[in-house]
């Protein structure tokens, strides 16, 4: 019997491994925005989180004179995720085709677990974008913070820290 128990466990292992791995494979642990935690105080007092019927989320405040905005989309892959995963797409590439819509833009390319991704900082008249894409099995997740020239600093810290508490809940523990 002893024998008979540890390959049970043994083989009920494996399976929670197996699932655990093709979920992580398959995209994220979520299907739609609305899943998500989003917290708006991230951002300030005032500032409320609104579901959109695209299934699309915002972190805004109507009634404030700030006019800083997050929004968060998931969708299907654009293609891009293959070029992250083999490098044919790199941090130049995509800072090259942001360039040509103006002349302020940086980008990085990063892994995370077992998604890949980039991050795009832009300027553009006198706002300011971060964008965040992340990519896993097909999905896609976009974080992109607006805000005007001024406060370039804290949506650049906004954006970055609704991103990184995005995370765990994305990737199923992996």
């Amino acid at each position: 019997m002893r024998g008979f128990a540890k390959t049970a466990l043994s083989f009920s292992l494996f399976l929670a491994l197996t699932a655990s791995q093709a979920q992580a494979a398959s995209g994220f642990c979520i299907n739609k925005v609305s899943d998500l935690r989003l917290d708006p105080t991230i951002m300030g007092e005032g500032f409320t989180v609104e579901y959109m019927d695209d299934g699309a989320g915002q972190i805004s405040c109507v009634d404030c004179a700030d006019s800083r905005v997050i929004s968060v989309f998931l969708g299907t892959n654009d293609d891009r995720e293959q070029g992250l995963r083999d490098g044919s797409i790199t941090a130049a590439t995509l800072t090259a085709l942001c360039l040509k819509t103006g002349p302020n833009c940086s980008a990085r390319t990063f892994a995370e677990g077992p998604s890949v991704g980039y991050m795009l900082d832009n300027k553009f008249s006198d706002k300011v974008q971060r964008r965040y894409a992340l990519y896993n099995g097909g999905k896609v997740l976009t974080v992109r913070a607006t805000a005007p020239l001024a406060d370039r600093d804290r949506i650049s810290a906004n954006a970055e820290t609704v991103f990184q508490a995005l995370l765990p809940m994305l990737h199923c523990g992996a």
